[in-house]
């Protein structure tokens, strides 16, 4: 592990109605953010109710889930990141060992930030440019720093602006939406509205446009799906050799 955050993976998650994320853990961080519905959220062991606005921060290996309810179709903003512990120790809120006390809900403007930082990263992370994995780290980092002064009501003016283009956000959950299903996208994005127009300003706010950045996304996916199936294997042998090693790459 470097001495500065590393992103391992990150999702928006729109989950349909009665849609199950069963129990799990990993060996890395997650934030997860709920926007658009309320759903209920797994820590600590025990169900909870969760309301649009709700940020959950997940320490490593710790058990976590969730669920939406036969009438709720909310949005799970997930960060998956590994960060030396001394790094978290400068942010008691996200050190506690108390998964209760790291349960929030966002006052609305705090939840646009993260959501546009969220956006900032992946927009890094799903293009190639100097100093790609640089940016990455100090995005990341900057996401800590917001989150530990919300989460601790400090009185501090917003690092980052907040406001997404509304259009072009209805873009970008259609891209993730149809991350599996190109073919569906290609015959939704024709019903949008001005789609011509707005796939340029899509291009200059992410740097690619919504099909380059499709696939993109299906890469990022499968290369994360292939690490935690490497994993799953390599948990499930009784003695590994003592030469086995996984590599989980993102890129």
């Amino acid at each position: 592990m470097t001495s500065e955050p590393a992103i391992v993976s990150m999702r928006c998650l729109a989950a349909e109605p009665g849609a199950t994320y069963d129990w799990h853990d990993h060996p890395f961080y997650e934030f997860t953010f709920l926007s658009d519905d309320e759903a209920t959220v797994g820590y600590g062991d025990r169900m909870r109710p969760a309301r649009p606005g709700a940020l959950l921060f997940y320490h490593c290996r710790e058990r976590h889930a969730g669920w939406s309810g036969a009438d709720q179709r909310p949005h799970f903003w997930v960060v998956h990141f590994t960060a030396p512990e001394g790094l978290l120790r400068d942010f008691p809120s996200l050190h506690v060992a108390d998964p209760e006390r790291r349960h929030w809900n966002l006052l609305p403007e705090h939840g646009e930030a993260f959501r546009w930082m969220f956006l900032q990263i992946l927009s890094e992370r799903t293009r190639r440019a100097p100093h790609q994995t640089a940016a990455e780290a100090a995005w990341l980092r900057l996401l800590l720093i917001n989150v530990h002064r919300w989460t601790t009501k400090e009185a501090f003016a917003p690092l980052t602006p907040g406001h997404l283009n509304p259009d072009l956000m209805k873009i970008w959950h259609l891209v993730n939406a149809c991350v599996g299903q190109p073919a569906e996208f290609q015959q939704r994005i024709h019903e949008l509205p001005n789609y011509d127009s707005l796939r340029h300003g899509f291009k200059r706010a992410f740097g690619c446009s919504p099909r380059e950045m499709m696939l993109r996304l299906r890469i990022q996916h499968a290369k994360k799906d292939a690490c935690l199936l490497a994993q799953s294997i390599l948990r499930g042998l009784r003695r590994p050799p003592i030469h086995a090693v996984v590599i989980c790459a993102d890129r």
